[in-house]
């Protein structure tokens, strides 16, 4: 147990948290640990479904793997793979979600009134989860390839006048 203890003490030493990034949503946090439920996964994977929303109306997934070297895949809203790469990670088939149609309209619902918002679910055989919403993927230094895709999310983020 103390073995434990001392991971997730240093869990919360501000240089080990994105406290510490060029995240500035961060920067006045405070660490803590937060325990959850512990979700099962469908077929041996637990994916993470990333869902880019631009003024409430979902535009595009991204999938990523909970594998060590995780794969990220970009579908667009018909599942149909994207021509997308997130910085080296690996693309992979992914099949589509049982709860596709239920990610949609919850992240349509949760999106509404930001010029942006990615709502990130994990979807397990029995139930859907919303994991995280996200103002700014990647501190906002992400570059997807290819660089069209950049251009893409950049004309579709319109501020509020």
């Amino acid at each position: 147990m103390s073995v434990l203890k001392e991971e997730l003490k240093s869990w919360l030493n501000p240089l080990n948290t994105l406290m510490n990034s060029t995240d500035r949503n961060f920067y006045h946090g405070t660490p803590m640990i937060l325990a959850e439920e512990f979700v099962s996964d469908v077929a041996h994977q637990l994916y993470d479904y990333k869902v880019f929303c631009f003024n409430g109306k979902p535009h595009c997934f991204y999938v990523q793997t909970a594998a060590k070297n995780s794969k990220i895949t970009f579908y667009n809203l018909k599942w149909e793979k994207l021509n997308v790469q997130y910085g080296n990670h690996e693309v992979t088939d992914i099949p589509v979600p049982s709860h596709f149609n239920e990610m949609l309209e919850i992240a349509e619902i949760l999106s509404a009134g930001f010029p942006f918002l990615r709502v990130d679910f994990f979807d397990t055989e029995k139930k859907l989860y919303v994991g995280e919403l996200t103002f700014g993927p990647g501190g906002g230094w992400t570059k997807y390839k290819p660089e069209s895709f950049n251009k893409e999310l950049g004309d579709l983020f319109i501020l509020p006048r």
